[in-house]
């Protein structure tokens, strides 16, 4: 499926997003998809649409506070084919960092009447770290911050010596360990 980068969204587009904001994020957020830029520098939407010229995915990037933020909504009958991985990949190849608030409970009802799922393990297993003692606990929504960061050779570089390093440590540890013993 194709993403569709756009920085203005039409009529029909954000009464989509809209739509699917009601159906799968939290009834206690209903109807905030209009207010989530306020406040923004500058902002682009991605969108996957269906054959029917549907919206059954969307991402935003923007700038809040001096930082690159993101939120990604996908359908929940698209949900698990790929598509929230295809955004985020696209927006890591844009970005060297950029943070989101997720979810971190299951105990909200959805406008369908079933719990949110929250989608904080598909963001770890995507490369996404917590963000210590960042988090939103009000009565409208308890989430986390979250933030990727995109490493370059020489942080790949510094972990394999860093590993290389503990290895070389721990053999030499054993090698003196049995020298200890021969002598006693």
């Amino acid at each position: 499926m194709k993403i569709i980068k756009t920085i203005f969204l039409s009529d029909v587009q954000s009464e989509q997003i809209n739509s699917l904001w009601n159906s799968e994020y939290p009834l206690k957020l209903k109807d905030r998809f209009p207010i989530l830029l306020e406040g923004t520098t500058w902002h682009n939407h991605y969108l996957i649409e269906d054959s029917n010229r549907l919206i059954v995915a969307w991402a935003v990037m923007f700038e809040h506070n001096n930082q690159i933020r993101f939120s990604i909504i996908v359908s929940q009958d698209h949900q698990g084919k790929g598509l929230g991985k295809l955004l985020l990949d696209h927006l890591k190849s844009a970005h060297i960092e950029f943070y989101g608030w997720v979810i971190d409970h299951n105990t909200d009802l959805k406008s369908s009447g079933e719990n949110y799922i929250s989608p904080l393990p598909f963001y770890l297993k995507q490369g996404f770290a917590i963000m210590p003692n960042l988090r939103i606990d009000t009565e409208m929504i308890q989430a986390v911050l979250v933030g990727w960061k995109k490493r370059n050779k020489l942080d790949s570089h510094n972990s394999l010596c860093a590993t290389q390093h503990e290895l070389a440590s721990r053999k030499n540890e054993e090698r003196l360990d049995s020298a200890i013993a021969k002598l006693k």
